[in-house]
């Protein structure tokens, strides 16, 4: 009897292990392409989107700029800075775009707490 509630115990606990896993409770992150808002045009899905964050950077001077993406929460921890700028980029390539110009606009609340606003010009370039 002990030896069969050990085993639905440990098969609990494994169960209850990969579902956290599974539904990404056990790393929890703030970055959600839900939080994203988009104005703009829509254009076939791009393969490639390159990131700058000024206008001088972009390949050249033939483009229009084809909407823009809004983000506003707060990161913790410096490896968000790269997941959001992943889904930046996955968000921009399902808009069509050809590049994306970041704008990243730090507010601190105190010195613990900083809200973020993130605004993407996103670019096609004008064959």
């Amino acid at each position: 009897m002990r030896i069969l509630c050990l085993r639905t115990r440990s098969f609990a606990i494994l169960f209850l292990t990969l579902t956290c896993l599974v539904s990404g409770c056990a790393f929890p992150t703030n970055i959600s392409r839900s939080r994203m808002i988009y104005v703009g045009k829509f254009f076939p899905p791009s393969m490639r989107v390159s990131v700058v964050y000024d206008e001088r950077d972009l390949k050249t001077t033939r483009y229009e700029f084809i909407g823009e993406i809004a983000w506003n929460s707060t990161l913790f921890k410096t490896d968000e800075y790269n997941l959001l700028e992943q889904e930046l980029i996955a968000e921009a390539q399902a808009r069509g775009a050809d590049a994306m110009i970041v704008n990243i606009v730090p507010l601190i609340v105190d010195s613990s707490f900083v809200r973020h606003t993130v605004r993407v010009r996103l670019v096609k370039y004008i064959l």
